[in-house]
């Protein structure tokens, strides 16, 4: 009520209403905006139903101004003409395009899966491709954050996975892993993890929430409880597994850091990205966020 009646002029009740419509953010407009762009630059979208459904579960669960990076594959790619992945497309805007990157000889090229609508990324000893965001990125504002995605190991032989995250000083910080291992040493869907506030000093101690039970493209959320010095695991709308207590008391507080988002595996100190075998199929990060949020996204994808 400040805000309005502090116009310097007299009201006698006949005032016309303030117009809002443009502070209104509209699922369709959102959409429209974002396949132009797409489209400008070479790309399409696979998707297009399921993109502007991702538009409208963001802003209906109040997400959209919390989100600094949401991308899948089906909902915006650009691929050269052998079917090359170049360009994951983040729905919030180019600064999180996702940009195919490359180290020594790849074995494979990178290629989109229409029928898992994912990309398939493979870093070995040789050489690979990789998936990095254009510019750095927020990783969160608020004490609470969270990193939500549906992955999957392609080769269940071997003792790699996939990651997606963010690396700092040659350390995953914040991340979620899938993984299953030669002879099933590890089996998990989903690993979120971050390490406690003794980084940036030291290396501080790993901390994660997993589950032990592997399936491909499982939804699920992490949500990063930084003041509280624990990560929780949801799936499917469910909170699954919390990690050990912070030996600090807390986790590494990232808000004063920004880096790129990463997806394939991590990114070590001499900027050689590790070995990983597997696919990306989508991924939401809120720089702010609660419960209630983590509960929603893990949901996406059931």
């Amino acid at each position: 009520m400040v805000a309005v009646n502090q116009t310097g002029k007299a009201y006698y009740g006949f005032r016309p209403a303030l117009d809002l419509s443009a502070s209104i953010l509209d699922p369709q407009a959102l959409f429209a905006a974002y396949k132009a762009r797409v489209v400008a630059d070479g790309g399409t979208i696979p998707d297009e139903a399921g993109c502007l459904a991702r538009f409208t579960f963001l802003l209906n669960n109040g997400m959209y101004e919390k989100t600094t990076f949401c991308a899948a594959p089906a909902f915006g790619l650009k691929a050269d003409g052998a079917g090359n992945v170049q360009t994951v497309y983040n729905l919030l805007g180019a600064a999180g395009d996702l940009i195919a990157g490359s180290q020594g000889t790849p074995p494979l090229p990178m290629t989109y899966d229409a029928t898992a609508r994912a990309v398939i990324i493979q870093i070995t000893s040789s050489g690979g491709w990789y998936l990095k965001s254009r510019t750095n990125l927020v990783i969160h504002k608020g004490s609470t954050y969270l990193i939500a995605g549906r992955m999957s190991d392609l080769n269940r032989a071997d003792n790699n996975g996939i990651t997606a995250g963010y690396n700092l000083t040659g350390l995953p910080m914040a991340y979620i892993r899938t993984m299953i291992t030669n002879n099933s040493a590890v089996t998990e869907a989903w690993r979120y993890g971050s390490r406690d506030s003794a980084w940036p000093a030291g290396t501080g101690g790993a901390l994660n929430a997993a589950t032990n039970i592997y399936a491909d493209y499982v939804p699920s959320a992490g949500l990063f409880k930084v003041d509280q010095g624990v990560i929780e695991g949801y799936e499917k709308g469910k909170l699954l597994a919390t990690s050990a207590p912070a030996a600090t008391g807390k986790l590494a507080d990232l808000s004063s850091y920004t880096t790129p988002m990463l997806i394939g595996g991590t990114q070590l100190a001499n900027n050689i990205v590790s070995a990983c075998y597997g696919a990306f199929m989508d991924m939401l990060c809120l720089h702010t966020a609660d419960e209630s949020d983590a509960i929603l996204a893990s949901r996406l994808g059931m």
